[in-house]
């Protein structure tokens, strides 16, 4: 490995210990080369600023450098894409709730939709309904990462992995037919009762 990835390295490595206790717009390049040993200077030879330090992690994450294999979809890769975020909690949670400049959800939906685009490819009427799905698909998955790592204790990541993909069949599948059905006409529906609120039990 060169002399110049090993620094790299060496500064992606610090910034990412700052990230498990800090969100990325936070943490500043003072503080990179304060947590790294080095001056400013030394910095600046390597990266521009923090947003290329961020793509140098997210260049090199293992989440999104996973070996791709003939006939899996996105859910079959789905365990170990939650064991790898199940590896470093802190670091993930907060890295998925940045939605900011260099965000590490666009980088990782720029490189799922490789593996989400060719089964849903012929689904959609349009590209950009294909394009709308598989950044919600990936925006809610996102979501219910950040609520499945922060939960303690949390549970281990091929139990949920099972259970998301348990959830969006059986969503898919209940919405799909509701969607798709004819509505009974002359039938009535559920009343929905309205209530008052409750009463704060202060006088006056």
């Amino acid at each position: 490995m060169a002399k110049s990835d090993l620094v790299k390295d060496a500064i992606a490595d610090k910034t990412k210990e700052l990230i498990r206790n800090s969100s990325i717009e936070d943490i500043t390049v003072t503080e990179i080369c304060e947590n790294a040993g080095l001056n400013r200077r030394t910095f600046y030879r390597y990266f521009r600023d923090k947003f290329e330090v961020v793509d140098w992690i997210y260049y090199r994450d293992e989440l999104v450098n996973v070996e791709h294999y003939e006939g899996w979809s996105i859910f079959d890769y789905m365990p170990r894409i939650m064991q790898s975020l199940y590896s470093d909690r802190r670091y993930y949670i907060n890295a998925l709730k940045y939605k900011g400049q260099n965000s590490f959800r666009d980088y990782c939906t720029e490189c799922l939709s490789k593996l989400i685009y060719p089964d849903f490819a012929d689904v959609f009427a349009t590209e950009w309904q294909l394009q709308f799905f598989i950044h919600n698909l990936c925006e809610m998955t996102y979501d219910a990462c950040i609520d499945w790592l922060s939960e303690e204790p949390c549970i281990p990541p091929q139990q949920f992995a099972s259970a998301y993909s348990d959830f969006l069949a059986r969503a898919f599948t209940v919405s799909s037919r509701l969607l798709l059905r004819v509505p009974e006409s002359g039938r009535k529906g559920i009343r929905i009762i309205h209530t008052e609120p409750a009463k704060s039990g202060r006088n006056g």
